[in-house]
């Protein structure tokens, strides 16, 4: 074989060799910029789902949106947070959603107390009027009938709502995880319990609380809530007061539970 020859194969060697190398390296880079942008759109993405949502108030504590009511949305909102359907949720209205996260400085445990009760209003709901239980179906299914007292000259309103508790309990590297969903939700048939009709306005809401115990030994609250008030109120008047309503309820609820105080029976 001639030195010509050689030299020329040696050449040819060293031109593959190289080409593979930028082969290699272009390749790389692709797939880097491919991780970069799809890092880039799931933000992007995370971004735009907080962004359909206006906030209303912020302290160390306690956060609080608001956003115009989109069925689909709402009903994604819904079933993310209590993996269920509500089987009545309106398909349009003007009333804004609400949804709120509060840092609770108390365990779980301690919490808890002021979500439950056979009947009345839980202590911290400042416009609850009455509640009662009008069937218990389980220790965890229950149908709840409620007034709220609306500021004069507006009807007050009542509710028939299916009451639902669930617990969830996630593996996580300090360990089990508890969390807690309460969800309320328009009963299907609630013309069966009109229990005060001639003189009260029937509305509707869809409600979750969600508690889950933190690491550090607190809680925190998650609150989504949609509520149409129904007959003539306008919804302005309503959206105006909302956020404020729900950090009223929020304030009295970190208040009992700052001061030790137990829920009253």
């Amino acid at each position: 074989m001639s030195t010509k020859t050689v030299l020329t194969k040696a050449l040819l060697t060293k031109t593959l060799l190289t080409k593979k190398r930028i082969t290699k390296a272009l390749l790389t880079k692709f797939i880097m910029a491919l991780v970069s942008f799809s890092c880039v759109i799931d933000a992007n993405a995370a971004t735009d789902k907080q962004s359909d949502w206006t906030l209303e108030y912020k302290n160390p504590q306690t956060v609080i949106y608001t956003r115009p009511y989109i069925v689909d949305r709402a009903q994604l909102t819904i079933s993310a947070i209590d993996n269920t359907t509500s089987n009545k949720i309106p398909k349009t209205s003007g009333f804004l959603e609400v949804k709120s996260e509060v840092k609770i400085n108390a365990p779980l445990n301690s919490v808890l107390p002021y979500f439950h009760g056979e009947n009345g209003c839980w202590q911290w709901q400042l416009k609850c009027k009455s509640s009662v239980i009008l069937k218990k179906i389980n220790e965890h299914h229950q149908v709840v009938y409620t007034v709220v007292n609306m500021p004069w000259p507006i009807t007050d309103r009542d509710f028939v709502f299916e009451a639902k508790v669930s617990e969830h309990s996630t593996a996580s590297a300090q360990g089990l995880t508890k969390k807690v969903v309460i969800s309320l939700a328009p009963h299907p048939n609630p013309e069966q319990y009109n229990k005060e009709k001639s003189k009260l306005v029937r509305a509707t809401s869809n409600i979750v609380y969600e508690l889950t115990a933190s690491s550090d030994n607190k809680t925190q609250l998650n609150i989504y809530m949609h509520t149409d008030f129904s007959g003539s109120i306008s919804p302005k008047l309503i959206n105006s007061r909302l956020a404020d309503s729900l950090r009223d309820d929020i304030d009295a609820l970190l208040q009992l539970i700052d001061g030790n105080a137990g829920p009253s029976a």
